[in-house]
């Protein structure tokens, strides 16, 4: 009986003990429920304050709460009334914490370009570039979450070589500059340290921009990102290397010729379209087929090329020109000026070496109407920001 009542005993001591490490468990399990439900974890529900939401601010103000990193500065940006597209985007994003607020705008020919931002949970921040004739969704949001890899960098997005928006996130950056590729640096505007900007093409004429630098208030240089060559020797060729597909060749015709080079024109055994290809010798350099529709019109197509054939660099520009120009020319970035033929709605340019010097390179085509209005003006930033 003795060993009976001792077994007994045991068990109810190794009962107890299981119970105890239950209850800690539990606890413990609570507990980390508890941190995860406050924000703690990047799984922080959208709907809900989290770090870095401004909901119930006296301000009124965005407030980019700096997170653990403890160089990014705190902005606020006044409220802005976005799109209810520009809204609707934004809560789509799962770690956007507060309706977006505009940071910055610019105007393009094209027309107006918003950049909209909002903080994100966790320290970060949410951006997303708002452009005319596109849809703005939930994939034109990104978010960030810098770390110390930025302490001294900018945050940085741009199409290249016309247009950049990003944030400058130091807390001690209080202008910032682009550096171009002539020793010139050209000052940009930041608000709360985000910034949108276009580099004007009068400037992309003659240099192009190499980096962004940003310096705190007695000048001292805060941070620092290139931007690097934009068009880089030497020329790779990608485009097609024979006529283009559907191309009747039976029927094909020479439209212009200049020196080795010479535009071609067939129509389209496919559907009814006209294709058109450059010939270099007996080498294809690009081309493509285009619709019969109603007469094209000013600058329909400009191909700006530089290209190795057989050892030799040649530099081309060719395109189609619409009915309604009566005058095409090439400017020049040391002012001078040279007119184009364009028969058959066609030109064809080979550029003289003599040109191609730094500082005389084609900066402009221009096609004017009878009246000597400009039609279209495209800017060769092929040429002009090409090594030399």
């Amino acid at each position: 009986m003795a060993l009976i009542k001792e077994a007994r005993r045991r068990a109810r001591r190794r009962w107890a003990a299981y119970g105890a490490l239950t209850l800690a468990a539990l606890v413990l399990a609570g507990a980390v429920g508890f941190f995860i439900g406050r924000g703690g974890g990047s799984g922080a529900s959208a709907g809900g304050p989290g770090p870095g939401s401004s909901r119930g601010s006296a301000a009124g103000n965005v407030d980019f709460r700096p997170g653990p990193v403890r160089f990014l500065r705190q902005v606020t940006l006044p409220p802005t009334t976005a799109p209810a597209a520009v809204q609707r985007a934004f809560a789509a994003r799962r770690y956007s914490a507060a309706a977006p607020r505009q940071a910055g705008r610019a105007h393009t020919p094209r027309g107006r370009v918003v950049l909209w931002v909002s903080p994100a949970y966790g320290g970060g921040w949410c951006e997303g570039l708002q452009q005319p004739r596109l849809a703005f969704n939930r994939m034109s949001v990104s978010c960030i979450w810098p770390r110390s890899w930025m302490r001294r960098r900018i945050g940085m997005t741009g199409y290249l070589p016309r247009m950049f928006w990003g944030r400058v996130p130091q807390r001690a950056a209080r202008s910032l500059g682009v550096r171009l590729s002539d020793g010139r640096s050209m000052p940009e505007r930041i608000r709360s340290g985000f910034f949108l900007f276009t580099v004007p093409d009068p400037v992309l004429a003659h240099a192009g921009p190499q980096a962004l630098v940003a310096r705190d208030e007695r000048g001292r240089l805060v941070a620092r990102e290139v931007i690097g060559d934009f068009y880089p020797e030497p020329f790779a060729f990608g485009g097609i290397q024979r006529p283009p597909g559907g191309a009747d060749l039976a029927r094909k015709h020479r439209l212009v010729a200049v020196g080795e080079a010479s535009i071609w024109a067939a129509p389209s055994s496919l559907r009814p379209a006209r294709c058109t290809w450059l010939q270099i010798g007996r080498g294809i350099y690009g081309g493509g087929c285009r619709r019969y529709q109603a007469p094209a019109r000013g600058l329909a197509e400009v191909v700006p090329l530089r290209l190795r054939v057989k050892g030799k660099v040649l530099t081309v520009l060719w395109g189609q020109a619409g009915g309604d120009v009566a005058r095409l020319e090439v400017l020049f970035q040391d002012g001078s000026r040279e007119s184009l033929s364009h028969a058959n709605g066609v030109f064809l340019y080979p550029v003289p070496a003599e040109r191609w010097r730094s500082g005389h390179r084609p900066a402009f085509l221009v096609a004017r109407d009878r009246q000597g209005r400009i039609l279209g003006k495209r800017l060769l930033y092929e040429y002009t920001l090409a090594p030399a």
